[in-house]
């Protein structure tokens, strides 16, 4: 036999094996049970999904994890018809989500505004926009819910529900986690570990370390008029930060939850998760609109260069003189019963029209665009710090065998302090800072049920709700 017939030989006895094995593996995957049957619980009992009728998008952790999705915002890319942002206006915070279902939500989250998507992590409600983006950490299954859910879920879900359910703990030790590096150095690892503690209690830990240096850079502009404008931090603020780069940050979050079973008809897990993150947002100048025939209304930056450039007599004849006299004067937001003027800047008018040139003070014009999206002229500031914990009591005790109690204890609190440098440029035009605070504790319980051999299907429910907190908006 040649030499080329010896190699050939084994290669097409592999082949062969390989072709007459297939139809059997097929044939014990169709044996075994063909499609897996998915349960959900979107109308407070665990039941096919198929059986129910609602619209609705289901996601497994593994699910989740084969198309790299770790926050609720990155739904958007696998579930239909949902819009879940992260990019939130004004916010330059990543944890800020504006969700829409089939065009129905809401993006501002302002606190006297409640979201048209209500957010769910083991049936406790998240009342604010503000850290509703979660972490998904080891999570067991999501159910995006669209439409109407003021039924089964209450208020705040004219667009539709989206329930987070973590996994609960195994009953061996297991574990298991991951590492990702890349480009700016982002490093991630993420992990979980279960521990059983006696027979009928577990538990589960699971974490989550990211962090980015940002892929935006602040560069100084050239100017040595720079140094003649009002710096940032002559305006209020909730805080001072100007870093050198955007589109960073760090990320800490950790769950522990304990679980207790012992074969018998009651239940419990009692569950924390801690958040701590911070951030910066990538923001750059794309265009001016300096003129106010463009817009059909005077605009902010013509307004801002003709009080700076126009000499007095025209100013006055424009009308604007009161106008540039009293442009520093900022007015904080109401908070609870008190508003109180700060005469932060006074800005003299015509102060381009003084005889030394090196007194002038820059203009805002298209000379702050850079032809780099990833690059900025502005200098003030840009922070957002969010800290978000929460515990989470889930109790069952089957009544009889057509009859189940559920308890659903919650307690949440964030705060959340942010600033952003929105005009793109060393001058101060446009900054907004925010300080929020909020609390929440929620107390539900369910009688969830059958009667006449599953022809009657019953949930009865008693809901009880307390939230306080307050917004500070500077602008």
């Amino acid at each position: 036999m040649s030499d080329w017939k010896k190699l050939l030989v084994p290669y097409l006895l592999a082949t062969t094996a390989a072709l007459g094995s297939a139809p059997a593996l097929a044939q014990d995957a169709e044996q075994e049970g063909g499609i897996a049957e998915i349960v959900v619980t979107a109308q407070k009992r665990a039941e096919s999904a198929q059986d129910v009728p609602i619209a609705i998008s289901v996601f497994s952790g593994s699910d989740l994890n084969e198309r790299a999705v770790n926050n609720v915002s990155q739904l958007t890319a696998v579930a239909p018809n949902v819009n879940f942002d992260n990019g939130v206006a004004f916010t330059g915070s990543t944890a800020v989500l504006a969700a829409s279902i089939r065009g129905i939500g809401s993006s501002d989250f302002a606190f006297n505004i409640d979201p048209g998507v209500g957010v769910y992590v083991d049936g406790i409600y998240l009342a604010r926009s503000v850290g509703a983006n979660q972490d998904l950490l080891d999570t067991g299954r999501i159910e995006v819910l669209k439409g109407p859910q003021g039924t089964l879920f209450g208020r705040n879900t004219i667009g539709g529900a989206v329930s987070i359910v973590t996994r609960d703990p195994a009953d061996q030790f297991r574990a298991q986690g991951d590492v990702t590096i890349g480009r700016f150095n982002l490093f991630e690892a993420r992990g979980a570990v279960d521990i059983p503690l006696t027979d009928s209690l577990t538990s589960l830990v699971t974490f989550d370390v990211r962090n980015s240096s940002g892929y935006a850079r602040r560069i100084p502009f050239p100017s040595p008029l720079t140094a003649n404008s009002t710096p940032y931090t002559a305006l209020p603020s909730t805080g001072y930060e100007s870093p050198s780069r955007e589109g960073g940050g760090d990320n800490r979050a950790v769950r522990g939850k304990i679980r207790f079973d012992n074969g018998s008809a009651f239940r419990a897990t009692l569950s924390a998760d801690y958040q701590y993150s911070t951030s910066t947002a990538a923001n750059s100048l794309l265009g001016v609109l300096n003129d106010p025939s463009v817009t059909g209304n005077p605009n902010f930056a013509f307004l801002y260069n003709t009080c700076r450039a126009a000499p007095t007599t025209v100013l006055g004849s424009l009308g604007l003189m009161n106008f540039c006299s009293t442009f520093g004067t900022q007015f904080p937001s109401v908070r609870r019963d008190e508003v109180t003027p700060i005469d932060i800047v006074t800005y003299t008018p015509g102060v381009n029209t003084g005889a030394n040139p090196n007194a002038h003070e820059l203009l805002y014009t298209d000379q702050f665009i850079t032809g780099n999206p990833d690059t900025s002229y502005a200098n003030g500031n840009n922070f957002s710090r969010l800290r978000n914990y929460g515990v989470t009591l889930n109790a069952e005790l089957d009544v009889t065998d057509n009859l189940l109690l559920k308890s659903i204890t919650g307690y949440r609190n964030s705060n959340w302090r942010s600033g952003l440098d929105l005009d793109g440029s060393p001058l101060n035009i446009l900054h907004a800072s925010f300080l929020q605070r909020q609390k929440q504790f929620s107390q539900e319980f369910q009688l969830v049920g059958s009667a006449l051999n599953d022809r009657l299907k019953y949930v009865i429910g008693a809901y009880y709700f307390k939230e306080s907190g307050d917004l500070l908006d500077l602008v």
